[in-house]
């Protein structure tokens, strides 16, 4: 019974928890921007997060679930944020000629990204 009694106590605090996280918006007219011939469209992401999926000429030419930097289903902490990992990937694409699938772990530092590091230890 105290088991029992733990289990919906506990359930009951995660549900406070996460009823208090605003949910994420995503507008896809104004949220996506133009770089070197891709548009950049934001989306939502697991965990109340957001990522982007990168078009030319209309069709998706990198669509990945995972994030390229965490390699979690994750996204990133802002809009700001995942526009960064898609210009860099736009312009590594410009470099050597394919997005890349995984990002260095430097990149996250390069970029300034912010709490990157709470998503990981959150949940591995």
């Amino acid at each position: 019974m105290k088991k029992i009694c733990l289990l919906m106590l506990l359930q009951m605090g995660a549900a406070v928890i996460f009823a208090q996280q605003k949910p994420l918006l995503i507008d896809f007219v104004k949220d996506k921007k133009e770089k070197s011939g891709y548009t950049i469209q934001l989306k939502t992401a697991p965990g109340n997060t957001i990522s982007f999926d990168l078009l030319k000429a209309g069709r998706p030419v990198f669509n990945q679930p995972m994030n390229p930097v965490t390699m979690l289903p994750m996204g990133f902490v802002t809009k700001n944020d995942a526009l960064k990992v898609a210009e860099y990937m736009i312009d590594q694409y410009g470099k050597q000629g394919k997005f890349p699938q995984i990002l260095p772990p430097n990149v996250s530092a390069i970029l300034n990204l912010q709490n990157l590091n709470h998503h990981i230890k959150t949940n591995i």
